[in-house]
């Protein structure tokens, strides 16, 4: 059944724009294409976009642009007028002057088109290409401007967020003038019953105009009963049989020629189209936060006090005092490509999802992030977005370390546990190079990376506390080097395995290796249960690393990461003070 709405494309002539999240600066892309055209079924729609970027005091101008004016066949290279020179990309016509937005370049033989998007653009909006997208490290690597691809490779679409192109437009005190193009088609093997006149109808509005109409074709597409002449001239009396032919000005008893005429005998079919030009205007937005740092009074509201009062914006960034999160947050940090997590003292630290925007934090008695109001009301609001959604009200007070600092200008000499396992893990790599002559611990890429997800807020259950120990295993004992162990302590039992064979090693020149490792037996115990750590077990686990049982999860991942920092230190230092034998690596 065919659609006449589909044809006369009432849809579209209700749709705006303005009104889109994505805005096409160049298209040239078949939508729908099923069958084979000509034939019976055949159904495609073709949509094909142009912008402009257009001073706005030349608005209405452009928006009177025929469709051929804003086309360009041809690329968009540099040219020469008059001995003036025009740079790639300039719009001149119908004294409406601007820029492609999009530059496309053509090259030779079977090299797909490439489509460039404006510099000022990409550097301004701070933009960074990845494949077929550009996206914004500012903004959490979101997805600004877009290409779809053909099967050929060649770039059919090219869209940016609206959001970002007013602020593009801001900056630059222009307009964006899409003038597109659209074709919907279909061939039906029987006369369509259509309230056209004559099979042809149109309509025409200030920035749009319609047609559609019926063409009667033969199968495959020729018009019907419609003919070609044709006409052949060639020589004739050539010798083609010469090693070396030459040809001379033809007399004219040496032409060959004949004519005629072809007329289609194919089936009789009706092809329906319908065809819309359209030119749009994108107005600029009324600030420009992105290139021309406008500040825009913020909407994200957060909870200060017990009765549940929020502010926001600038009254956020008046209110002295503190805010509180969840614990999530953090994690939710690190999970992002840039997230950051750095100590300061034992409980105060700097968080966010990248160094240049991280804030002053501190964890309170019940393990809650307390973080200065000033501080997150100063964050552009996109990252506001990512904070408030831990947003909690307050709980515990403020952590005593961050107020130390904020208040009291007299930081807390105190050292976190996390920090700790690093200072003792490198410790341990150097001890074991001057004494052992290699890495106690093997060298892994992805070392660094594993160490910063160790840390305290892990623990919220024990399917987190499981986690940690599975992420400290990684970092310590799966890297335990066996092969540099057993050429050091060659008594050790054959079957023994990394921590046991690390035991042995320690007790064969006089330490008790068994209550430095087990911290790390512990570990181990909780790893190898996972999430699936039955009541008793996590009891004894408890047990071995001198925790009293708590349901503060989070108390027990500060334990845990403290007693593994321990004896990782207590093993450096046996090893520092090891006598050197002859089964020392070389």
């Amino acid at each position: 059944m065919m659609n006449v709405e589909w044809f006369e494309m009432t849809d579209l002539k209700r749709r705006s724009l303005n009104r889109a999240v994505w805005v096409p600066l160049c298209a040239s892309d078949y939508l729908i294409s099923t069958g084979i055209s000509g034939y019976v079924g055949y159904q495609s729609e073709y949509f094909e976009a142009v912008a402009i970027v257009v001073p706005i005091e030349q608005k209405e101008k452009s928006l009177s642009l025929p469709w051929h004016a804003v086309q360009n066949r041809g690329g968009h290279r540099p040219w020469i007028n008059e001995d003036r020179y025009i740079r790639a990309g300039s719009f001149s016509a119908y004294e409406v002057t601007g820029l492609y937005p999009v530059l496309e370049q053509h090259f030779d033989g079977d090299e797909p088109i490439e489509w460039y998007l404006e510099q000022d653009i990409v550097l301004g909006l701070g933009l960074q290409k990845r494949n077929n997208e550009w996206i914004s490290p500012e903004e959490d690597r979101l997805t600004v401007v877009k290409i779809k691809r053909n099967e050929a490779l060649d770039p059919v679409s090219l869209d940016i967020r609206m959001e970002h192109l007013r602020d593009y437009l801001c900056a630059k005190q222009a307009g964006l003038l899409v003038a597109t193009f659209r074709l919907r088609e279909i061939v039906l093997g029987e006369e369509p019953q259509l309230e056209w006149n004559n099979g042809t109808a149109s309509e025409e509005q200030e920035h749009y105009r319609w047609q559609g109409r019926v063409v009667v074709i033969h199968e495959g597409g020729m018009p019907f009963g419609g003919k070609i002449h044709y006409m052949h001239v060639g020589r004739k009396n050539f010798d083609m049989g010469e090693d070396v032919p030459q040809y001379g000005e033809p007399g004219e008893d040496e032409f060959a020629h004949e004519s005629g005429e072809l007329e289609d005998k194919g089936k009789k079919l009706f092809r329906v189209v319908g065809e819309m030009w359209r030119n749009e205007w994108i107005d600029p937005g009324e600030v420009s936060t992105r290139i021309r740092g406008d500040r825009i009074e913020s909407n994200v509201r957060f909870v200060v006090d017990g009765s549940g009062k929020t502010l926001a914006g600038c009254a956020l960034e008046g209110h002295n005092g503190w805010l509180w999160f969840g614990s999530t947050a953090i994690r939710d940090f690190l999970k992002k490509p840039q997230g950051v997590l750095k100590w300061y003292t034992a409980e105060t630290g700097g968080t966010g999802p990248k160094s240049s925007l991280s804030v002053h934090f501190g964890v309170n008695e019940l393990g809650h992030i307390n973080v200065l109001a000033k501080d997150i009301a100063l964050l552009p609001e996109i990252y506001q977005k990512m904070w408030v959604g831990h947003n909690i009200p307050p709980d515990g007070g403020v952590c005593k370390e961050l107020l130390m600092s904020q208040m009291e200008a007299r930081p807390a000499k105190t050292v976190a546990p996390e920090v700790l396992l690093n200072w003792g893990i490198r410790k341990l790599q150097e001890v074991s190079i001057t004494h052992l002559g290699s890495n106690l611990l093997r060298k892994n890429p992805l070392a660094d990376t594993i160490l910063t997800n160790i840390h305290r807020f892990h623990g919220d259950s024990i399917d987190g506390i499981c986690y940690l120990a599975k992420e400290l295993t990684r970092a310590i004992i799966e890297r335990i080097d066996m092969s540099l162990l057993r050429q050091l302590d060659p008594n050790a039992e054959k079957n023994l395995k990394s921590i046991k064979l690390l035991e042995h090693f320690l007790s064969s020149f006089g330490h008790d290796g068994r209550r430095m490792t087990s911290s790390l037996v512990a570990v181990y115990s909780l790893r190898l249960r996972e999430a699936h750590l039955p009541s008793d077990d996590w009891q004894e686990a408890l047990t071995i690393l001198k925790i009293k049982p708590t349901e503060d999860y989070q108390l027990v991942a500060k334990v845990l990461i403290t007693e593994v920092a321990k004896s990782i230190f207590q093993i450096a230092q046996a090893i520092e003070g090891w006598q050197i034998r002859d089964t020392r690596i070389e």
